[in-house]
């Protein structure tokens, strides 16, 4: 099973959480509490969401992840609709970084973005398999991330407490299966590797595709500025609370083991055994 956030260091004694959340408003803080209905003591309240309640947002959620697997449709759609249609892969894109939601994608980008000046036409955040299709069509350098799926199921509770667990690895499942057969054209890289070795990442992208993408060894200050560009990245107004921000939280760390329960209780057992062998065989494609 994939590494801690606090034993990989992304997150760990090196970076001081209590920094990260002080960084943030006691108004984000109170929204989270209330709209989520999660304690740092115990993950569910009394109060949970009604299934009408949540239906809106999970039926989003299905039918962006289906059209997300077809490629000519998703592409048509972002053009009509003109919504992150900068962040698909074009012919100037430089590099695809890819992945299911809650696998340091925002680390990474940032990371990379900042070690190459800001410079890179970086195709990110759409988590959708369309995209890995589409870049490996444009022969495009491509980065799949991946991560352990009860931990992406268990921080995605954390920032959308109305999914549930099943759906949320069923999409795991999904995204995986539906660009494995193009693994030969893309590099995987772990949530461990990418949170604390991507100097050894970027390196294998550069020996793939004879690139020369930047990135410096990991330090302290590095990824604090990095922690402060995600959080900027934002806005003032962010909606963005403790227990769904992309960068250590102590909040989420303590409802950590309770949303593990949830998810192991709520899931279906063969969703997420599918989920667990799509990892074992990732983590093997990422070793290549």
């Amino acid at each position: 099973m994939v590494a801690d956030a606090a034993s990989t260091g992304f997150g760990g004694p090196r970076y001081d959480p209590a920094v990260i959340v002080a960084a943030q408003s006691r108004r984000q803080l109170l929204s989270c509490w209330h709209r989520s209905n999660i304690h740092t003591t115990g993950f569910m309240s009394s109060t949970r969401p009604s299934a009408y309640a949540t239906l809106v947002p999970r039926a989003k959620y299905s039918a962006s992840r289906w059209i997300g697997r077809r490629e000519r449709l998703y592409r048509i759609t972002t053009t009509l609709l003109r919504r992150r249609r900068g962040l698909y892969p074009h012919s100037a894109t430089d590099l695809v970084i890819a992945g299911v939601a809650r696998c340091a994608n925002s680390y990474v980008y940032w990371t990379v973005q900042m070690a190459n000046s800001d410079r890179l036409a970086i195709a990110h955040h759409l988590h959708v398999p369309a995209v890995v299709i589409r870049a490996v069509e444009l022969r495009i350098p491509t980065l799949v991330l991946t991560r352990d799926p009860i931990d992406v199921a268990v921080s995605m509770l954390a920032r959308n407490p109305e999914l549930p667990p099943t759906a949320v690895l069923r999409d795991y499942v999904s995204f995986y299966a539906s660009i494995w057969s193009l693994r030969d054209h893309y590099v995987v890289a772990d949530f461990a590797a990418a949170t604390s070795d991507l100097d050894g990442v970027v390196g294998r992208l550069n020996s793939r595709y004879l690139s020369d993408f930047g990135h410096g060894p990991s330090s302290e200050d590095a990824d604090s500025r990095v922690f402060s560009r995600i959080l900027g990245a934002h806005g003032p107004n962010t909606t963005t609370s403790p227990m769904g921000t992309s960068v250590p939280s102590i909040m989420r760390d303590r409802a950590k083991p309770d949303l593990r329960n949830e998810v192991l209780r709520r899931a279906r057992p063969e969703t997420l055994d599918a989920a667990r062998a799509w990892y074992k065989a990732l983590r093997s494609a990422s070793q290549r």
